[in-house]
């Protein structure tokens, strides 16, 4: 099949195909949605994007690498077509990462914009070099839906998310709430054998469907 090579940083109009994309040059350093077209890749790229314009990337291929939304949105076209290692960086608050009722694994979650689960169940956390959460990520952006999150190593959330599926903070993962009202308030939360679940915000509150699990929790909430 045909591939593309990028060994600089790029800018393009839009990304469409099933050929290769190796990006060589720095991370996310090719630069797709110029356009503000709306296109399907079902390739493999390797070496990270930045998503920009008002169009949506679907991706029913592979994303090896990771990507920036700096805007519009992209769209998953199957199950597992993220790299369990992929950083996965919201910059823009109304840029949208759109799981479309699909799961998917990502290494790291990191930004402002939105998550859409649809059904679809997001894990975090599997691969993502442990150096890089040192300081851990934060997110602080909104994830919506009926699907669940699972974290497997740790992170900051500070949004008000509005998703209704469990939250599940695996063993060796820390979810660490950074602000009030950060789960939504009929999510069922388990915290495994391993996991912790923290929260230190002064005069601060949170709600939540339920709690199980052998993991643990600290808090410091106002109420």
């Amino acid at each position: 099949g045909a591939t593309l090579q990028v060994d600089s940083v790029l800018t393009i109009g839009s990304l469409a195909g099933g050929g290769d994309v190796f990006v060589n040059a720095m991370e996310f350093g090719l630069t797709v949605g110029q356009d503000n077209s709306s296109t399907t890749f079902s390739g493999f790229l390797f070496g990270g994007l930045t998503k920009i314009g008002s169009g949506t990337l679907t991706i029913s291929g592979m994303l090896a690498s990771g990507a920036q939304i700096n805007a519009g949105v992209i769209k998953l076209g199957a199950s597992h077509v993220v790299d369990d290692s992929a950083r996965i960086v919201i910059n823009g608050p109304a840029a949208r990462f759109d799981m479309n009722n699909n799961d998917d694994t990502i290494g790291c979650l990191e930004g402002v914009g939105q998550v859409a689960l649809g059904t679809g169940a997001l894990t975090v956390g599997s691969s993502f070099p442990v150096p890089a959460l040192n300081p851990p990520a934060t997110y602080a952006g909104v994830i919506s839906g009926t699907g669940d999150l699972a974290l497997l190593r740790d992170l900051i959330v500070t949004g008000a998310n509005t998703y209704t599926g469990k939250t599940i903070v695996e063993s060796g993962g820390i979810l660490t709430l950074g602000a009030s009202n950060v789960i939504a308030n009929n999510s069922a939360v388990t915290v495994a054998a391993g996991g912790q679940l923290t929260a230190d915000v002064s005069a601060a509150s949170e709600t939540i469907g339920s709690l199980e699990g052998q993991g643990d929790v600290s808090y410091n909430f106002g109420t």
